[in-house]
């Protein structure tokens, strides 16, 4: 199973201090999209159109997103190495419309396809699920089933991190699609 929200949480914690891309599908699946880097962040973020913002940024987790895809992916393998020195204490989160020109352009950059490769997301197919296997795979994990886990974390308290969160969201969409 997978799951979107999980993905964004592997991402965010695998690459702290890195570049993570997010690929969506259209302007409103990208507000969506940012409600769920922000929850799972447990981070407001702070949303830049241009690398050099991003830059300015240094210190906090960044929403990178503008007109011109192809441009902002020339200009990030420019000045990546400005983006990562010193490191940062957050990621920098780009977010590409699918199959718009900076997915393009990211082909014909190699230095950064291979640094984003693995912390690289598209929502919508994270959203694919096998409930059966989802179910297995997630009582494997907890010792539970999604019903009882749920059961067990009702206070909203509880939900204070990505792991916690994730977990959460994989409970409810296995016990929604189960319905």
């Amino acid at each position: 199973m997978h799951d979107a929200l999980y993905e964004i949480a592997n991402a965010l914690e695998r690459e702290p201090g890195g570049i993570v891309v997010i690929y969506y599908r259209d302007r409103d699946a990208l507000e969506w999209v940012l409600s769920d880097v922000r929850a799972v962040s447990g981070q407001p973020g702070v949303l830049v159109s241009t690398v050099d913002e991003a830059i300015a940024h240094h210190d906090a987790l960044v929403f990178l997103d503008g007109p011109n895809g192809a441009g902002l992916v020339r200009e990030l393998a420019e000045k990546r190495d400005r983006v990562l020195e010193p490191p940062r204490q957050f990621p920098l989160v780009l977010f590409l419309l699918r199959g718009g020109s900076g997915t393009e352009e990211l082909k014909f950059q190699p230095a950064l396809a291979s640094a984003v490769r693995g912390s690289d997301i598209d929502p919508d197919e994270a959203s694919t699920i096998d409930v059966a296997s989802g179910r297995s795979q997630f009582e494997a994990q907890t010792g539970v089933t999604p019903e009882a886990w749920l059961a067990e974390h009702q206070d909203e308290t509880a939900r204070t991190n990505a792991e916690t969160l994730a977990l959460y969201y994989r409970a409810r969409l296995l016990t929604e699609q189960r319905s």
